[in-house]
């Protein structure tokens, strides 16, 4: 069975479900809450959807078991990062993040938390709600025909950057594809990079290495 996963099942995980289930697309919805508010959507669909109680580990062992063709990552929480902790032992690594620090333009950088940087090429603007990603910023009017997703990956290339491709206006998800890549990395590196991105977003967390093996 193909299905999407989407990661958390808050406002915006709703949003997807409800998203998935107008188009009749089967998904599994994960999230540490069993009373969230995806819940509702679950309950009305038949089409093989189906709610787990967890939280990334339950993530990570979903998507090696089914393989979904898209990740919705609506959790607040950096996903992309978390599976790769997960399946890896690795670490968010706050001492790592400050080499990073110099190497990005300060003017896109929102802000720090741990081991991540929060990144926006719309710094010190306010969205607009459901934005459809057009090649020119409807705030600013500046072009965006260069994507973040492809601007981290030059600067840093040694950095795993996942695209995050709209799917509806305001709604993201990744290729499951990619996720599967990132996941089956070598992670003999001290130090690992993941990004998440899209046109205009995005967050960059440094990883390293746990004590522990990591999953086959």
């Amino acid at each position: 069975m193909q299905v999407d996963l989407v990661v958390g099942g808050g406002r915006y995980g709703t949003k997807a479900a409800r998203y998935l289930f107008t188009r009749g697309i089967p998904c599994i919805i994960v999230d540490p809450d069993p009373g969230c508010l995806a819940i509702g959507i679950i309950r009305e669909m038949d089409n093989g959807s189906f709610f787990v109680h967890g939280g990334l580990e339950e993530a990570f062992r979903i998507f090696i078991q089914y393989r979904p063709v898209r990740v919705f990552p609506t959790a607040p929480v950096h996903v992309a990062a978390g599976l790769v902790s997960v399946a890896h032992r690795v670490r968010e690594s706050p001492p790592g993040l400050q080499p990073l620090l110099s190497r990005i333009p300060p003017d896109l950088i929102q802000g720090t938390n741990g081991g991540s940087v929060y990144l926006s090429q719309n710094n010190g603007w306010l969205c607009i709600p459901d934005c459809p990603e057009p090649p020119t910023c409807p705030v600013t009017g500046e072009p965006r025909s260069i994507r973040l997703s492809s601007e981290l990956k030059r600067l840093l290339p040694e950095a795993q950057v996942l695209e995050s491709l709209q799917v509806a206006p305001g709604l993201g998800a990744l290729r499951g594809s990619d996720v599967q890549v990132l996941l089956a990395m070598n992670t003999s590196r001290e130090k690992i990079v993941v990004g998440t991105a899209c046109r205009c977003h995005g967050v960059l967390t440094v990883l390293e290495k746990d004590t522990g093996a990591g999953y086959s």
